[in-house]
């Protein structure tokens, strides 16, 4: 028994996906944004009540500001996000659904997913997201599958989201030995490396896209510091105690819960995903291309659509989008792939 779909990867369905799977259908993310909200409205409230008109001046600019600027920059991150995954524009991906497993079969790589391994199934009117990890999904248009396929999906979403999670690791299916045997002969290889994922690894990688490419998170928690700082100011001439208490614990707050929350999101992506926890990978590069080929299947980039390279003291990222890499130990990498890798983090930048 199987079900065959395709899906193009475009703009429209990269937004639909985006909404879908960082807002709509995201518990934490929703929650944090109508907590911000309350508790800016609170202020508001309180300030009216009491009198302390500096607070709802403050306020009010922050709670009008805050939803606006998350659309913006949202906006400008599925745009960016979509631009930078140049291996995919335009590409149709077709999916074949088995009794125990979903195979993925593009023209830049293959995977096979079994359904034990998966996170989450959501719904919507036009998609299905199979979720691998707490943020990453397959897109599947409903108006593409047949009614058939459309009830085996909801009937897996039910089985899916009834499990119980677990942080659970498994045993790897395949060795990176195995994988090595499967290219060796290829002559056209000019370097090979071990790919791995460790918590700490996708931590840092975090951090690098924050600094380098999703800068305008940063921009953002520094004008809220800086309207918090202000309320600061502003209570010495309007001789406000309360008005400086607030203002300063929220300054010291916002980025206290920032930091925090950016280690559960990685905590959980790392734990949620089955796959990257129990990944063996080989990556080979020949004169045009990279080549990842792993235990659930392999992907393909020329060099030109890769979109950026990341060095630090002991990893290289090698970025397919604005926030999707692969990650190349350097323990695991020859002195010849270090050199080669650097040449080519200068080609691409």
């Amino acid at each position: 028994m199987s079900y065959k779909t395709k899906v193009e990867y475009s703009f429209e369905e990269a937004k639909k996906a985006f909404w879908a799977t960082y807002l709509y259908k995201n518990k934490a993310g929703i929650t944090a944004a109508i907590v911000a909200l309350i508790v800016f409205a609170a202020f508001i409230v309180n300030g009216v009540w009491t009198g302390n008109y500096e607070n709802v001046f403050v306020f009010s600019i922050v709670l009008v500001l805050y939803p606006i600027i998350i659309y913006i920059l949202a906006t400008k991150r599925i745009r960016k996000n979509y631009e930078s995954y140049k291996m995919l524009h335009g590409t149709t991906f077709s999916y074949t659904f088995f009794e125990d497993a979903m195979v993925s079969d593009g023209p830049k790589g293959t995977s096979k997913i079994t359904y034990k391994d998966l996170y989450k199934i959501t719904e919507t009117k036009t998609n299905f997201y199979i979720f691998v990890s707490s943020i990453q999904a397959f897109s599947i248009i409903k108006s593409e599958c047949s009614e058939e396929l459309i009830s085996f999906i909801q009937k897996l979403k039910t089985e899916v989201n009834g499990r119980i999670r677990t942080a659970e690791t498994g045993v790897n299916d395949t060795d990176y030995e195995q994988l090595y045997r499967s290219v060796e002969s290829n002559t056209d290889i000019l370097y090979n490396a071990k790919v791995e994922w460790e918590l700490d690894e996708l931590k840092d990688f975090n951090w690098l896209l924050i600094k380098n490419i999703h800068k305008p998170i940063i921009f953002v928690l520094v004008i809220v510091e800086i309207m918090f700082l202000a309320g600061f100011v502003i209570s010495f001439p309007a001789h406000s105690l309360r008005l400086a208490i607030e203002s300063i614990l929220l300054a010291i707050v916002v980025p206290v819960l920032f930091y925090s929350l950016f280690n559960y999101r990685c905590r959980k992506n790392f734990y949620s995903n089955k796959l990257l926890r129990n990944f063996v990978a080989i990556i080979t590069f020949d004169s045009e291309k990279l080549e990842q080929i792993s235990n659930v299947g392999s992907i393909k980039a020329s060099y030109d659509e890769i979109y950026r390279i990341f060095e630090t003291n002991k990893n290289f990222y090698i970025l397919i989008s604005d926030n999707l890499a692969i990650n190349v130990r350097k323990a695991n990498c020859s002195d010849g792939l270090i050199t080669f890798l650097q040449d080519l983090e200068q080609k691409v930048a």
